[in-house]
């Protein structure tokens, strides 16, 4: 479901993820970013946001129901990819009908604000101590936004009456290469 793109595809995952995926695939990126001698900087905020993506992509898994069998037309799919300076870390995954309203809420509230307003809101979130029935504060996203580029680019797209896929880019810029730090 992910779309083409003329980019250059560092990392690229198709299927069913389960945590002790993520390791391997966090070993391939840095293997891949240090033959790219890409900064230490650029790194960690790729590396961050992947991270990100990956354990939403599980959480939502896992909160599927029997009612939601779209795994075999829809798997999840997560990449990786460099184009015109930045780098773009794009997924998809399956999500129930009944999560894409606080979702898409939060995803909005996020693109509305600065990077200072997004730093406040991580701050407020983190000493809120408020956590959802699915364990999280949304922290996470909020992560993600504070080292993405650019705002969350994000939609849903219906596919049966109990589920959605969800997908979403977000974009890191890629720093100059003055120093050659190990990724």
């Amino acid at each position: 479901m992910l779309k083409k793109t003329s980019g250059d595809i560092i990392l690229s995952y198709n299927g069913l993820l389960e945590f002790d995926s993520i390791g391997d695939l966090i070993q391939t990126l840095k293997d891949k970013m240090k033959k790219r001698n890409i900064r230490f900087n650029t790194y960690k905020k790729v590396l961050t946001i992947m991270i990100e993506s990956l354990e939403n992509i599980i959480r939502y898994n896992d909160n599927l129901d029997n009612e939601c069998t779209i795994f075999s037309e829809y798997p999840p799919e997560f990449r990786i990819y460099a184009k015109n300076g930045q780098f773009f870390i794009e997924s998809t995954n399956a999500i129930l009908n009944t999560d894409i309203n606080r979702l898409s809420k939060k995803l909005t509230q996020l693109n509305e604000l600065d990077k200072y307003g997004i730093k406040e809101l991580y701050k407020e979130t983190i000493t809120d101590g408020k956590f959802s029935e699915k364990g999280g504060a949304g922290l996470g996203i909020i992560e993600m936004a504070k080292v993405a580029d650019g705002k969350l680019d994000f939609s849903f797209t219906d596919v049966d009456p109990y589920c959605s896929v969800f997908r979403m880019t977000i974009a890191v810029n890629q720093e100059e290469k003055k120093i050659n730090q190990p990724a």
